[in-house]
């Protein structure tokens, strides 16, 4: 409990003091708009437990000694306990994961696919970060899920929405008894609901996440552009939000007029 608010503490910190440099061009969400996300990160959440669940199922099936060091949660595990995993983990873990190493994975791999790579690498960190390798095979899946979710809607938010469900329907899915021969019609099912949420969630998203609008940056696309060089894709982004920008700016001097 205390080491997560230790956590939340120092890589909250460093992820909102540097938060400030990084904007997306999308509109902000109505509220219609974010309650069908909270309802699609709702249904997701759901869904993958229940796919974790029933993978676990299979391995206690065929392979039990892989689940001997695999964390088990219960509703009677304590109150300090449960509110540990359904709320102080999935907010240091964002903030860690999701936020101060996905950013800088992303600034450190100079690629088109920045974003991608950043994605992947911190979800592979994510799954070794559980300790065992069971719990690692779902981890690592549920951090591409978390990335995406951050990248797209450029905040940890959904992510830490996402996170909570899962963990919080831990204690009750994962009591249910599943009959061994529906597993893998279950198995189906999930999966097609988390392909459709993630498909939803994504063109609901604003996008255009992780920007670096610093002078720096603004200097370098100018630069760049009165050269000819060549822009990065981050660059070619970054111009983009800025010549949005102008042209809002624009626009509201206009009316002004």
């Amino acid at each position: 409990c205390i080491s997560y608010i230790l956590c939340i503490c120092i890589f909250g910190y460093f992820y909102l003091s540097d938060h400030s440099k990084t904007k997306h061009a999308g509109k902000k969400n109505p509220f219609l708009r974010a309650f069908v996300i909270f309802i699609l990160l709702l249904i997701l959440g759901i869904s993958l437990q229940l796919l974790t669940t029933c993978i676990l199922r299979l391995i206690d099936t065929y392979r039990p000694e892989l689940l001997t060091h695999t964390a088990v949660f219960f509703i009677n595990n304590g109150i300090i306990r449960i509110c540990t995993v359904t709320l102080l983990a999935p907010i240091a873990e964002e903030f860690a994961f999701r936020g101060v190493a996905l950013k800088l994975s992303v600034s450190a791999f100079h690629t088109k696919h920045a974003a991608l790579c950043a994605i992947l690498f911190t979800a592979f960190c994510f799954g070794c970060y559980h300790g065992n390798v069971v719990q690692f095979c779902y981890s690592v899946p549920a951090g591409i899920i978390l990335g995406c979710l951050a990248v797209w809607s450029g905040s940890l938010i959904p992510g830490m929405i996402l996170h909570m469900i899962l963990n919080a329907s831990s204690y009750v899915i994962g009591s249910i008894a599943i009959s061994p021969s529906i597993l893998w019609g279950i198995i189906g099912i999930t999966c097609i609901l988390i392909m459709i949420c993630m498909k939803l969630i994504s063109g609901l998203s604003d996008g255009l996440a992780y920007i670096d609008i610093s002078e720096d940056s603004v200097m370098k696309c100018t630069l760049s552009v009165n050269t000819g060089a060549c822009l990065s894709p981050k660059d070619e982004l970054a111009q983009e939000y800025l010549r949005i920008r102008h042209v809002l700016r624009a626009e509201t001097a206009a009316s002004h007029l």
